[in-house]
């Protein structure tokens, strides 16, 4: 679908040229209605380790600054930013946040059990969302 000139010959084969992707331009511009895709869509190899710190930390400040601007769009990063850190409190926390202020809250309740029952074997989390969002986040483990 990028057409033949994003494709080059080399003496070794094919290599891609000047392409690049949603996460990238996310990250370039700070625009978060440039990340339309999912977080690795599937792909079982993780990015490099310093992109990906990049993308959680744009994630983070992104989610943060648009939950009371535009709470559905800071509900969409978040979703990306649980999908990448998916055992990550702060992560759930200004995602469930955001579904809080878009008014969204049985969504945010479904997401904080989905993920409670994925930290339960660590026993991360309180029994209830409201309790979770009442703890300061510097005493949330990661």
């Amino acid at each position: 679908s990028l057409g033949s000139e994003c494709l080059h010959s080399t003496p070794n084969g094919y290599a891609l040229g000047a392409v690049s992707s949603d996460a990238e331009d996310f990250l370039n511009t700070g625009d978060p209605s440039l990340w339309r895709g999912a977080y690795l869509e599937g792909f079982s190899e993780g990015w490099i380790s310093s992109v990906r710190a990049a993308l959680s930390l744009a994630l983070h400040s992104s989610v943060e600054g648009l939950i009371e601007s535009a709470p559905s769009g800071a509900v969409r990063l978040g979703r990306i930013l649980c999908e990448m850190e998916p055992y990550e409190p702060q992560a759930l926390r200004l995602t469930l946040r955001a579904m809080r202020a878009s008014g969204d809250h049985r969504a945010a309740s479904s997401l904080f059990h989905e993920h409670r029952r994925r930290f339960e074997l660590n026993e991360l989390l309180p029994a209830s969302l409201e309790a979770f969002l009442e703890i300061p986040n510097k005493t949330i483990p990661s």
